[in-house]
């Protein structure tokens, strides 16, 4: 029975934690999105990842190191209990209505979340499957869907599936469905889906206004990136004007509805383009490039020993 309230003290522990850290690293992120803007998409997306996972993963650092109170307490406050003032495990009795209702609720919002990602993987599974009944198979590693739409897309978390829709590969040419499959494969090798899939959770207790804004950061670097990958991987056949070329003529064949939106998101991805082929063969990198690691670099430390040294009597304080 100890063993299994131990158990549920550290998992709530956890959850109050995560949520904590949360809230602190979600008002911090205006500050890292105007650091990524000085650095390159791919090294921007890299970065938004690893800020996004900051919360979960400092949450349990910093469980791992209260477990061990020799080291934990160089960063607790001197205390006692009773006359024990030695470095002590968090202590733990769960006895009192107080610990017994804040432990429950923190419990059930872990279940409830973890309720909603397995509901999510379940429908995203059946609607992949459904795509690979209506769509046609063909002799390269995409399917063609019937649509009116002018749409690309991969779906699938860890072996995503490539999906052209018809209108698409009726309107471009043979050399400009080639850049649209070297941006899909470029997704494709990459994971983004299962990238956007981890910031779109790790993200959950974010505020409203910092977890839209995260997430669509992370979706714009992406795509751009794949833009890159797909200039990159074609600029000997057809070189920067090809690309740009096919890129135009997506947007141009989107909603009609949404042109204003896309023309602005077209013109951004434009500019990162003409700006990567200029500076592709500049290899070193100024100072500005190593600001958003050092950055995030000394905020997890600043996380984990701020989350041990205020976390302890906290904690302590649910479990009396």
């Amino acid at each position: 029975m100890n063993l299994l309230v131990n158990f549920l003290y550290y998992v709530s522990s956890w959850v109050f934690f995560f949520v904590a850290l949360s809230w602190l690293i979600a008002n911090l992120y205006p500050l890292m999105s105007r650091m990524l803007v000085k650095v390159n998409a791919e090294q921007a997306a890299f970065c938004i990842l690893l800020y996004g996972l900051l919360a979960p993963v400092a949450a349990s650092v910093a469980l791992i190191v209260l477990s061990l109170p020799d080291f934990a307490f160089s960063f607790i406050a001197d205390h006692c209990h009773d006359l024990d003032c030695a470095p002590h495990r968090l202590q733990v009795t769960l006895t009192t209505v107080q610990a017994v209702t804040i432990v429950s609720i923190l419990l059930s919002l872990l279940i409830g979340v973890c309720a909603m990602i397995a509901l999510q993987l379940f429908s995203s599974r059946n609607k992949l499957k459904t795509l690979n009944g209506l769509a046609e198979s063909t002799s390269s590693a995409y399917k063609v869907l019937d649509s009116k739409a002018a749409l690309a897309w991969c779906s699938g978390l860890f072996n995503p599936k490539i999906f052209i829709s018809r209108r698409l590969t009726e309107t471009l040419t043979k050399e400009q469905m080639q850049i649209v499959l070297a941006h899909e494969y470029a997704h494709v090798r990459r994971k983004d889906n299962l990238r956007k899939w981890v910031i779109h959770w790790v993200t959950i207790a974010w505020t409203k206004r910092y977890r839209i804004r995260i997430r669509q950061d992370l979706s714009d670097y992406t795509e751009q990136v794949c833009d890159l990958e797909a200039m990159r991987s074609q600029q000997e056949t057809f070189g920067i004007t090809a690309v740009m070329e096919t890129l135009k003529k997506c947007y141009t064949l989107a909603d009609k509805n949404e042109n204003n939106e896309r023309a602005d998101d077209y013109i951004v991805r434009a500019q990162m383009l003409k700006r990567a082929w200029e500076s592709r063969s500049a290899s070193s990198k100024t100072f500005t490039h190593w600001v958003p690691t050092v950055f995030m670099s000394s905020l997890w430390l600043i996380a984990v020993i701020l989350t041990v040294h205020v976390g302890h009597p906290i904690l302590e304080w649910m479990a009396a």
